[in-house]
């Protein structure tokens, strides 16, 4: 069984947003890639897409009956398990209706993840294993049996390896893509777990977890054996530890942005709160600005990182920022605005992992707009 090291504090995080929205029956949350806001309630069987300025639209209303978990893929499609888990139903970023999964033959999906290919993988808390679904719902794998006690949240890294939340044995259980137990770990920390209380950030392979004690911890996972418990800090306020103060009265529901983000769904409040350096810019799909990494193995040995970016039509230069893999906030990097579409970032560190994004500059003034993707390096 995996140790936990000693904790490493995340500073910095502020306070971002509050929804204005109160929920009667809140169960959890996600987010599309553009950083819009989706709320599952439970008893009014739909879902509201909030932007920031607590604006939302309605989706699956008279289409939901019995519903009980939302994921969004990498695509942007909502995927909620339905008729009390005996059901999929994939709908659009707009609210369109697109498919109706049968899981009934397979299992209960009392929560379920898309991964990158869109296959499905649920956690049956009745039966206590889980399940690997194809697109249209076959079963191509069964785990966990004689291991799991009511697992709930369920969630891929991407090397393929599984990871879920025992809420029975107050722990997190790593298997590998053949359905493998590899680890366990996080029992140290984790008391009474949420039932929504999983997911991973970003490519990272961080995970975020939340209990019912109305405590949030990540661990980083970067070996069977080293996972690490981090604190981290709201306005200056530890989080984390029996002898902090509690921010939360009951997160059941946690999600995370391509920022770094936190968005935490209080069960008593109710209500969604954003931590975090800075929000995402909603109109950065629009914009169409594209990041990636053009640099090679040499170039990474010798600490040097090439970028290149799609143009906006709307920019007059691009700001360009990053982190390392522990880091929590983006630090703009260039000194100067950048006029071509391309950077070289130099002096970094060996064998470490760094994140970018750009963001268009759209006046004299230096005002930025538009956000691209986030690419790792």
């Amino acid at each position: 069984k995996s140790q936990l090291k000693i904790p490493v504090e995340i500073l910095n995080y502020k306070w971002l947003l509050t929804t204005n929205d109160k929920f009667s029956s809140p169960q959890n949350i996600a987010l599309d890639s553009p950083g819009y806001i989706y709320a599952l309630y439970k008893n009014e069987n739909l879902i509201k897409k909030f932007d920031h300025s607590g604006k939302y639209i309605e989706i699956g209303k008279n289409i939901l009956s019995g519903s009980q978990w939302i994921d969004i893929s990498k695509d942007d499609y909502i995927y909620v398990s339905n008729k009390n888990g005996n059901s999929i139903v994939k709908f659009d970023t707009k609210g369109n209706l697109i498919d109706t999964i049968d899981v009934k033959s397979v299992g209960i999906a009392n929560a379920l993840f898309v991964d990158e290919s869109g296959n499905i993988y649920i956690s049956d808390s009745a039966a206590n294993k889980a399940y690997e679904l194809s697109p249209s719902g076959a079963k191509l794998l069964t785990f966990g049996e004689g291991l799991l006690s009511n697992p709930r949240g369920i969630v891929t890294d991407k090397n393929g390896n599984i990871f879920i939340v025992s809420k029975g044995n107050n722990s997190i259980f790593k298997f590998d893509n053949t359905g493998k137990l590899i680890s366990t770990f996080g029992n140290e920390f984790l008391k009474n777990p949420s039932d929504d209380a999983f997911i991973t950030l970003g490519d990272e392979d961080k995970i975020c977890v939340s209990d019912t004690m109305g405590r949030i911890a990540f661990f980083y996972n970067n070996s069977i054996d080293n996972n690490v418990y981090i604190q981290f800090t709201f306005n200056g306020q530890r989080n984390g530890s029996a002898a902090s103060k509690i921010l939360f009265s009951n997160p059941i529901s946690v999600a995370l942005d391509k920022l770094n983000n936190i968005y935490v769904l209080d069960g008593k409040k109710p209500n969604i709160v954003v931590y975090g350096s800075v929000l995402p810019d909603l109109t950065a799909a629009q914009a169409g600005i594209n990041l990636k990494v053009t640099t090679s193995q040499i170039d990474v040995a010798k600490g040097k990182v090439e970028l290149e970016w799609s143009k906006s039509d709307t920019a007059t230069g691009y700001n360009l920022y990053r982190k390392w893999e522990k880091e929590t906030n983006y630090l703009k990097i260039n000194t100067a605005l950048i006029i071509d579409l391309k950077y070289v970032d130099t002096g970094l560190k060996i064998n470490t992992t760094y994140s970018y994004y750009v963001k268009e500059i759209t006046d004299a003034k230096g005002t930025e707009g538009a956000i691209s993707n986030i690419v790792i390096a």
